[in-house]
């Protein structure tokens, strides 16, 4: 080989070498720009509306609810105000969610929850206020984890302590119920 073609060699390695190495070197500083953004975690208060069915005296009956809650960590405290629109029964109550699985920060949660209520139903032409307690199962699931919104579902059942829920079955009889099961789906803003 002549000494020409060597040096040409020589400097087309160098070339070579030369932009590999920058191109390595200017992939650090960009990777370091690219960090990707930190997850939004969800607002502290939402509130929202649910539709679902509840089951007692042997029937389905359709039922709507609104709520609102305050969430801080694992725990959160709200209010709801439901209606069985079917049957003429309204309710008003405080709960209390503890959220066990998931996070705030992941695209879904896993909670249970304690309700004590009011409820205002009508039986054989007058109207009555029984206190109930609840308890439920559920899961807020956000679509995406960039979604300012969540979908609630949950599942459980209530007890109305003193007088029942009925269904009047003739003008004198009535099947009643303390027990009161039900499944919703709503959504969180």
């Amino acid at each position: 080989m002549r000494p020409a073609d060597c040096n040409f060699l020589r400097l087309l390695t160098l070339l070579v070498f030369t932009l590999f190495g920058g191109s390595l070197a200017s992939g650090y500083f960009l990777d370091e720009d690219m960090k990707p953004a930190p997850v939004e975690t969800r607002k502290p208060f939402s509130f929202g509306f649910g539709l679902g069915g509840a089951y007692y005296a042997s029937e389905f009956d359709a039922q709507v609810q609104a709520n609102a809650q305050y969430r801080f960590g694992n725990h959160a405290f709200g209010a709801f105000l439901g209606s069985v629109f079917t049957d003429g029964v309204y309710e008003v109550g405080l709960d209390y969610r503890w959220y066990f699985l998931g996070g705030r920060e992941s695209v879904w949660d896993d909670f249970v929850s304690a309700a004590f209520s009011g409820v205002l139903f009508e039986k054989f032409d007058d109207y009555y206020f029984a206190p109930r307690i609840g308890l439920a199962y559920g899961r807020d699931l956000r679509p995406f984890k960039a979604s300012s919104f969540a979908v609630r579902f949950s599942i459980g059942g209530s007890y109305l302590i003193g007088e029942a829920l009925a269904r009047e079955t003739t003008d004198y009889t009535a099947q009643e119920a303390h027990t009161v099961l039900y499944v919703q789906m709503g959504l969180l803003f």
